[in-house]
Formats: structure tokens, C-alpha cells, sequence
């Protein structure tokens, strides 16, 4: 499995694989660089390229492959082997083809890619809080201890430390016995 940089995959989406395809192609899942999966997709041993969209409820089944800029509109059904030309918007159950992307929707597509990842980013900055585990209450007491909490791990948890928990602690310096750990979700 291989996904680009800069794509999102939507919650609760299956992507997998088979360990052989009798129809020849390769049995994994690429997905290129701003590749927007929205939310309860299903991706089977299947190519997409770089730049496509593909909207919530969609399967793509094994060997089908998306070419460059593509979108797919809800609930779309891929058939395997099937190959969706570039710039073009394909839909339904089997999917068919709508109609050719406008260069306008096809850079709001492009753009949708960079906005999904920033969104996700500070998503994650909110939750992934590095904290104590019995301190969650009191901010205070984690800077109050700067024995064992090593800045270097920040970046591990998905986010920067608070500003207070950094001036307490010097670089290579760690903050009591206790683990750190990401709140439960």
C-alpha cells in the first residue's frame, strides 16, 4: 500500500488488498500525491493517480484504475478493470461517465487536497496534547515537575508542547515517573 503525499482518507474507509489478481495487475493499493477519499469508501487492490477526488460511499473494486484529476460523485460503484480517464467526473452504480472536469473544478479539487490536510493537521493539534496521565485536571503540576518530559517527543504525539510546559523545561529533560500518553477519543 502506498498513499502520496498530501491525501485524505476519510473515517471509516476499507482499504485493502488481495495477495494475487487473476485479471494481471498488481495486487496492492497506490494512491497518489492530493488524493481526496472522502468518508465509508471501500479501495481494493486499485491505482489512483495523483489529484482525484472520490466522494464519500464509494468502492473501487480490484484492478480499476483512476487516471490523473478524475472525481467520483457519491456512492459510486468502480467495476474491476475499469479505467476512469483523466479530468473526468464518473458516477452511479456501475460508475459511468457525467461529464469532463472544467480546469476550474479541477484546480478546486487540487486545492481541496491541500485545505484536508491542514484541517486534519490542526485537528490533531487540538486532541493530541501531549499530558500526564494523573494531571490532566492541572496544567501546573506538569510544569512544576521538569524532571522527565523530553521536548524531543513532542513532535511524536502529532503536536508542539504548550508554551508553559516549554519554558519549564530544558532540551534532553524529563518530567517524573509517569507516562506520556494522547487523550482517549
Amino acid at each position: 500500500m502506498r498513499i502520496g503525499e498530501f491525501s485524505s482518507i476519510g473515517d471509516s474507509t476499507v482499504i485493502s488488498t488481495f495477495t494475487s489478481l487473476s485479471i494481471g495487475v498488481p495486487s496492492s493499493v497506490n494512491i497518489g500525491k492530493n488524493v481526496t477519499v472522502g468518508s465509508h469508501c471501500y479501495l481494493c487492490s486499485c491505482t489512483i493517480d495523483d489529484e482525484c477526488v472520490i466522494s464519500s460511499g464509494c468502492q473501487i473494486m480490484e484492478g480499476a484504475r483512476l487516471e490523473r484529476g478524475c472525481m467520483l460523485a457519491p456512492n459510486s460503484v468502480v467495476s474491476p478493470g475499469r479505467l476512469i480517464p483523466a479530468g473526468q467526473l464518473w458516477g452511479g452504480s456501475p460508475a459511468t461517465f457525467i461529464r469532463e472536469l472544467d480546469p476550474e473544478q479541477r484546480l478546486r479539487n487540487y486545492k481541496k487536497s491541500y485545505a484536508s490536510v491542514e484541517f486534519a493537521g490542526a485537528h490533531a493539534a487540538q486532541i493530541a496534547q501531549p499530558i500526564m496521565e494523573d494531571e490532566v485536571a492541572n496544567l501546573s503540576t506538569v510544569v512544576s515537575k521538569p524532571k522527565r518530559l523530553a521536548l524531543d517527543l513532542a513532535p511524536h504525539y502529532g503536536a508542539s508542547l504548550p508554551d508553559e510546559v516549554r519554558k519549564a523545561l530544558p532540551t534532553g529533560q524529563v518530567a517524573d515517573d509517569k507516562k506520556l500518553i494522547a487523550p482517549k477519543i
